[in-house]
């Protein structure tokens, strides 16, 4: 299996059943080979400019679409999409591409709903494409602009599935490395910072819950209690450094 259908569940049968809520089979590659003899090898440039051109005029666009080196890459991108739109859309190997390129654009941060709007206008410029010839003949025009909607569909499904998860990983991370912060922080706050040990007023918690625990349990509370003999006398002859160290030995000791 792909990478990314294997980490976004899209097996055989997972693959199958979302081509059947679109209603589209095997038999509609067939479609697909016309969509890109027809439309698509004669109208790339066109679509693909014509793509870019529309989305920056928008100001909405314009924000995120914002230097000329982005905008060359995604027009490849774009480019390459476009040759295998509807291309053996059934394989493991179609959906695996239309799921990479919904990380594609997490990364540049287009919000979804602009996203959404994209895909819309590129069906347009789609239907756009069609030749005269195509155009002139109702029954087979209006089977491939329902393909076009479909494969569309399709591909926009998959494109937001990855963005979304993507998105809700990089949430997740964040939450993560927000409690690991928080859990640093609550430790620095409850730890002396020259021994290690808890500090004094965590200390006095600690007890306090541990008394009312031990009265509400019935069980009994023992309490070890500790001093350094002469410790004074070291500050005094060997200076305060010289105590600092003796209170981390110590301490080092006391530390599990």
């Amino acid at each position: 299996m792909a990478k990314y259908c294997e980490q976004y569940g899209f097996d055989a049968k997972a693959i199958n059943e979302r081509l059947a809520l679109l209603g589209l089979d095997e038999r509609d590659n067939a479609l697909g080979a016309q969509l890109q003899q027809d439309v698509i090898i004669p109208g790339l440039e066109r679509i693909a400019t014509s793509f870019y051109d529309e989305l920056l005029r928008h100001p909405q666009m314009r924000h995120f679409l914002d230097n000329d080196e982005l905008i060359q890459s995604l027009q490849r991108t774009q480019k390459n999409y476009l040759r295998n739109l509807g291309v053996e859309f059934h394989t493991c190997e179609y959906f695996d591409e239309r799921l990479r390129v919904g990380l594609a654009h997490a990364r540049v941060g287009i919000p979804l709903s602009l996203y959404v709007c994209a895909y819309r206008l590129m069906a347009q410029l789609i239907y756009d494409a069609f030749p005269e010839r195509l155009m002139a003949e109702r029954e087979p025009r209006e089977k491939l602009a329902e393909f076009v909607r479909k494969i569309t569909t399709l591909d926009m499904t998959l494109a937001i599935e990855t963005y979304h998860l993507s998105q809700m990983n990089h949430l997740e991370k964040s939450l993560e490395n927000l409690k690991e912060e928080e859990n640093q922080l609550r430790k620095k706050a409850d730890t002396d910072a020259l021994t290690g040990l808890a500090n004094h007023a965590y200390v006095v918690a600690a007890l306090t819950q541990a008394l009312d625990e031990s009265r509400r349990s019935a069980t009994p509370l023992c309490l070890v209690m500790a001093d350094l003999d002469h410790f004074k006398s070291i500050n005094d002859t060997h200076g305060h450094l010289a105590g600092d160290g003796v209170l981390r030995e110590v301490a080092s000791r006391l530390l599990p």
